[in-house]
């Protein structure tokens, strides 16, 4: 229903046709800034990728993506990127198109603008004391917390002292990156529900 349409519509879509009030009010709180960053001059695309099977070559439901230039360590441009896998089956492993998969793209796209915008320099000094900088520190340290977290106990659970949820053996091992960077940490949080229970 989405395809061939913007992120926007396609986070609209979610929005209207919701499983759950949650995800109504998080599509709702992204589509809104969403505008909010596209009035500042960010650009979002989207795509969907037919893959004409169900098994995605690096196993990759989803994934967002900015132009970065390895020369200045900063994004060229405010363009998102989100592509979505189409699979033959609605329900292989691999298929991006739904609810979670989509909404949690759309939280990539626009927080990794967000994050970087205030890790630029020129930007953080020119809008220093701003909401975005000191919301962009805030999520660095609850991520760095998180992470301690998981390591302590991932520590005491291989000593044979404690337990560990499977999610929480995973995240700590790294089989997934629901801890990996501030972006992974906020995408996972408002759209995986073992995430939602480890924090």
């Amino acid at each position: 229903e989405t395809v061939g349409g913007t992120l926007y519509d396609a986070v609209k879509n979610i929005e209207r046709n919701a499983n759950s009030k949650a995800e109504a009010f998080i599509a709702n709180r992204v589509a809104a800034l969403m505008k909010r960053l596209e009035r500042a001059g960010v650009k979002f695309n989207y795509a969907v990728a037919d893959i004409k099977g169900n098994e995605e070559l690096n196993g990759r439901a989803g994934v967002t993506s900015l132009p970065f230039s390895p020369k200045t360590q900063f994004i060229t441009d405010y363009t998102a990127t989100v592509r979505l896998t189409l699979t033959n089956d609605a329900t292989a492993r691999d298929n991006g198109v739904n609810h979670r998969i989509l909404l949690h793209e759309a939280i990539h796209a626009v927080t990794l603008v967000s994050l970087r915008l205030a890790a630029n320099p020129t930007w953080a000094k020119a809008n220093k004391g701003s909401k975005l900088l000191k919301d962009a520190q805030e999520l660095q340290t609850l991520t760095e917390t998180i992470q301690n977290h998981l390591k302590e106990k991932l520590e005491v659970y291989e000593k044979g002292l404690g337990g560990l949820s499977l999610f929480e053996y995973q995240t700590a091992k790294k089989f997934n990156n629901a801890v990996e960077d501030a972006d992974e940490v906020l995408a996972w949080a408002l759209t995986d529900k073992d995430m939602q229970n480890l924090l």
